[in-house]
């Protein structure tokens, strides 16, 4: 069943397990902060599968609420409105890239072969599953003549381009690189991976992920090692 706007508001005001009130020491999440960021997780994760599948003008926070079984109240009582809900999606998507290069892939990057393995698995996994939301994301900035996303977008941008640029310095002095500054290395990746995504992404019937990954493979350590 739908969660009402009562219930909601319930489950804001109820006392936790954790709360004794005895001024206790920090402990971790109470039972109402886990069940409010679990129900904000689902209600991303449906807006991100209907924002891909309907673009931007055609999604409607009605259908993001019945799919996610929540009243269209209690949709509101997370985010105020359909831009930031899409805002916040694409954030999440953002944040889940840059964590997961970091604790997959940066630990194994003094170690090409092994580590630009971690990184392809990870870049391809994020764009199979996500692409179709960020390519929505894009064309709607384009067609309402934004071409400039928000700063906090261009933050967690830069953030990548950082640690995309940190995982090919801890690989440089093994020699297995190209003699090619950090950056450009990771520009040249990119480039790649995106030129081979383009095809795979637009053909049909849709192919699997593994094929994109074993071209990948195939392709970019050539490019890329010395």
């Amino acid at each position: 069943m739908p969660h009402s706007d009562e219930e909601t508001r319930q489950r804001s005001a109820a006392p936790s397990e954790n709360e004794d009130g005895g001024g206790a020491a920090a402990r971790g999440p109470t039972r109402r902060e886990r069940e409010h960021e679990a129900h904000r997780e689902l209600i991303l994760r449906v807006a991100e599968s209907v924002f891909a599948s309907r673009g931007y003008p055609g999604a409607t926070i009605a259908e993001i609420a019945r799919r996610a079984e929540f009243s269209v109240g209690s949709i509101y009582n997370f985010f105020p409105g359909k831009r930031e809900l899409g805002e916040a999606v694409m954030m999440r998507i953002c944040r889940e890239r840059v964590e997961s290069i970091r604790a997959q892939a940066l630990p194994l990057a003094s170690d090409p072969p092994a580590g630009l393995d971690a990184l392809l698995r990870l870049w391809t996994h994020h764009h199979a599953e996500h692409g179709a939301f960020v390519r929505m994301g894009i064309e709607y900035q384009r067609s309402i003549g934004k071409s400039e996303p928000p700063e906090t977008f261009r933050r967690l941008f830069a953030e990548y381009i950082e640690i995309r640029e940190a995982f090919f310095a801890a690989g440089a002095p093994s020699g297995w690189y190209r003699e090619l500054p950090p950056s450009e290395l990771g520009r040249v990746f990119e480039g790649v991976c995106h030129e081979y995504l383009f095809e795979w992404s637009r053909a049909t019937p849709r192919r699997p992920e593994s094929e994109l990954l074993d071209r990948l493979r195939a392709v970019v350590p050539v490019v890329l090692r010395r």
